[in-house]
């Protein structure tokens, strides 16, 4: 079953229901600190600030302090532990765990939790638990790229899920570890894996909610999987069908997370249209709600489709918007990354004043909010800015600087893209010499990481810079 997202040209979408931006005398930015007059006094050297590209410790990197949702649900289960209250302890486990592998991109916190959460399922005497804790271990020894841990945990959790009669579950736990066999360079074993889970999944027919929704999830693993696989048509047919069984059983953040997952894949092919109308429709549903973190996440992303299709006020609207947002939640790192795109915005319409004033903002907020992640995503958007206008040269020093901050952290996927940027500016700047040393390193690390997409893109960069 498909969605009945309509896919149409954005521009014709008004203001996608998000209200107008408002006029620029009246936004809400960053008072202009530049003169843009006959002057025209030099653009600021944004990647030469020592302080703000000073490196950052792992003891300044406090992600406790630096997201409040996170500290909250911290301050949650240590009172229910207290109060030995270990049902409501191990789900709190859970959620934190998944906040640390999706916002605040920590798979080793999140591993802690969920070896927690483990434990606590054995003093329970809850196989299912227990089960649930390992899937979710081994979910994030994969994003920790620990893949033969995650075989074993995924192993475990598959015999559980077995020994317990719970087939759609043991099929999540196939599809997951079908992606750590193909990183560990056993792509028959992958395939099959997958193969089988969605198999065991299309072979149960039920209209029970709770089986409907336990196939929904298994089919957003396998969905996963077949993205991981390369398989992005099939990816999105499971993602479709997952959103099918969401919609049927009224289980509304799960379909926000659905439709997060198919605009991604719509958005990595370049199909914008199709991107922010899915990211609308995801809005639309945290909006429903009352989620404030997703409408905020879901305001980004659509900025940065309409941004793609050059609907720059627009996509400005959606910047501001979940900026306040996140300022209202105390989450001042993402308040930063949005004001960094709203500083991409600013430039692409010309206000060079009010973008620079946001970046330098932008930057202060994610170092004195202690989140290295959202510097170097600002650093990003700062080298796109440098690049529209030409200056290759600070483009290149952003970008460098990203790869650093990104290879500080561990993140390898954000650091080819960042040595792409890097040599995408040398290219520009007429150094073929530049350019192809950036793209072998870039394509160094995508041969590492198995990513076969990240290898083509870069041997195509690498013929245009001979």
């Amino acid at each position: 079953m498909r969605s009945s997202v309509p896919v149409v040209i954005v521009s014709l979408l008004g203001c996608l229901g998000l209200g107008c931006p408002p006029a620029a005398e009246q936004r809400p930015d960053p008072v202009p600190t530049l003169d843009n007059g006959p002057a025209k006094e030099p653009i600021p050297e944004v990647c030469d600030d020592a302080v703000l590209m000073a490196p950052m410790s792992a003891e300044q990197t406090s992600y406790t302090r630096a997201f409040t949702r996170y500290a909250k649900l911290e301050d949650q289960y240590k009172s229910k532990l207290q109060a030995r209250d270990v049902t409501a302890a191990y789900d709190l486990l859970l959620r934190m765990g998944r906040l640390a592998t999706r916002r605040l991109h920590k798979p080793d916190v999140a591993i802690a939790h969920f070896t927690e959460a483990r434990t606590l399922a054995t003093q329970l005497g809850d196989q299912s638990k227990e089960a649930d804790a390992l899937l979710l271990i081994g979910q994030a020894q994969i994003q920790r790229t620990i893949y033969q841990d995650a075989v074993g945990s995924l192993g475990q959790a598959q015999a559980l899920y077995k020994k317990l009669n719970m087939p759609i579950a043991e099929a999540r736990a196939m599809a997951l570890s079908g992606v750590a066999h193909y990183y560990l360079k056993n792509q028959p074993k992958a395939v099959a894996l997958v193969g089988q889970a969605d198999n065991t999944v299309h072979a149960l027919r039920s209209e029970d909610r709770q089986v409907r929704m336990a196939q929904g999830r298994a089919l957003m693993a396998i969905g996963a999987a077949r993205n991981a696989l390369g398989e992005s048509k099939r990816a999105e047919d499971a993602y479709q069908e997952a959103l099918a069984a969401f919609v049927a059983t009224s289980y509304f953040r799960e379909q926000a997370q659905a439709l997060e997952e198919i605009a991604e894949i719509h958005a990595k092919a370049g199909h914008h249209e199709k991107a922010a109308a899915y990211y609308q429709e995801c809005y639309a549903v945290w909006n429903k709600l009352g989620h404030s973190d997703g409408q905020a996440d879901a305001l980004v992303d659509l900025g940065d489709e309409l941004f793609a299709l050059g609907q720059k006020d627009l996509a400005l609207n959606s910047f501001i918007k979940a900026r306040a947002l996140y300022e209202q939640l105390g989450q001042a790192g993402d308040s930063a990354a949005a004001l960094g795109k709203m500083g991409k915005a600013y430039a692409s319409l010309g206000q060079k004043a009010q973008a620079f004033a946001s970046f330098f903002q932008a930057l202060s907020m994610a170092r004195s909010s202690q989140r290295p992640t959202r510097l170097a995503a600002i650093l990003h958007d700062v080298s796109a800015t440098y690049s529209t206008m030409g200056d290759y040269e600070h483009a290149v020093r952003c970008s460098q600087r990203a790869f650093q901050f990104w290879q500080e952290l561990g993140e390898q996927d954000e650091a080819v893209q960042a040595l792409t940027e890097v040599g995408d500016n040398y290219l520009k700047l007429g150094d073929l010499r530049g350019a192809r040393d950036n793209y072998d390193r870039a394509l160094g690390i995508c041969r590492a990481l198995l990513d076969l997409s990240c290898e083509a893109t870069l041997r195509k960069r690498l013929d245009q810079a001979h």
